[in-house]
């Protein structure tokens, strides 16, 4: 993330920051998961991988040159199986949410394995760190009850005010991160899953905005469409599944008054909705 702190776009330097994001975007996407479907998919349909150990975490460094050279003082972890964001490090300080690990209370953790153990593996160390809870669990309803997420632009100075948030050097206070690691959520998880979020994101730090909005309104934010799209994942990889080995026939998705009925539709080749792809379906969605 060197120089998202400027406000600048449309220049070449502007370009090559919307640049390094979708590399970045890309990479977690062949992190997180596998073509499938063969050339009917035009390369542009993933599956998230389902390895034989009992989790697998995406350990994403942070960088950034606010105060000279490039450091990095921020991770955040990344569950390879749905990539759900799970907790993240600042200043050498770890913090997880409530449902990421299991635990007295937790009914349903996003892992089986507790994110201090998986962090101590992949770190080769002797002991685990302690990884505070942040109180709260790591879903919309917890993280942006309000929705706010719909209309924040993703401008990269704007991304860049959220990273600060999470390496700020005074301790950090957990209600105040809910929205920021919402609004991170989106330029990082939801962009992986959905082409679409990628290139809004992509087109709000390079130019400013989406010239490819039908309506002609430059937009940075995400919107009801994207906000929609961001909670019929499940549902939208069961119907690239269903369409795909022909099992469903009829099975619909309506993202925002747009209706999927197939995979032509997903990529866009059907008119009348946007296209969503490169799309990573979750594995075993049927």
């Amino acid at each position: 993330m060197e120089n998202f702190q400027s406000d600048e776009v449309g220049t070449s330097a502007a370009y090559s920051r919307a640049h390094a994001y979708n590399r970045f975007i890309q990479d977690l996407r062949t992190q997180a998961g596998t073509l499938i479907g063969g050339q009917s998919t035009l390369g542009q349909l993933y599956d998230t991988q389902q390895s034989g150990t009992r989790d697998r975490i995406i350990q994403v460094h942070v960088w950034t040159n606010l105060a000279g050279p490039s450091e990095s003082h921020l991770a955040l972890y990344f569950n390879a199986a749905n990539l759900y964001l799970v907790g993240f490090s600042s200043r050498n300080r770890h913090y997880q949410f409530s449902d990421s690990s299991p635990g007295q209370g937790v009914s349903d953790p996003v892992l089986r394995t507790n994110l201090s153990e998986l962090y101590r593996q992949a770190n080769g160390l002797r002991t685990a760190p302690l990884f505070q809870n942040l109180g709260y669990r790591g879903n919309y309803p917890s993280l942006d009850p309000g929705n706010a997420r719909v209309n924040r632009e993703y401008r990269s100075y704007q991304i860049m005010g959220a990273v600060n948030s999470l390496i700020d050097t005074a301790p950090l206070l957990p209600n105040a991160l809910r929205r920021d690691l919402a609004f991170l959520i989106g330029a990082t998880s939801e962009a992986t899953r959905f082409g679409w979020i990628q290139r809004r994101v992509s087109a709000a730090i390079g130019n400013g905005g989406d010239a490819s909005d039908p309506q002609n309104h430059n937009p940075a934010h995400l919107g009801e469409f994207g906000r929609q799209l961001e909670l019929r994942w499940s549902d939208l990889s069961r119907l690239a599944h269903r369409d795909l080995d022909g099992s469903v026939r009829n099975a619909t998705v309506t993202i925002d008054n747009r209706t999927y009925r197939n995979i032509n539709d997903i990529l866009g080749i059907n008119a009348g909705r946007p296209g969503i792809s490169p799309i990573l379906a979750l594995h075993g969605s049927r």
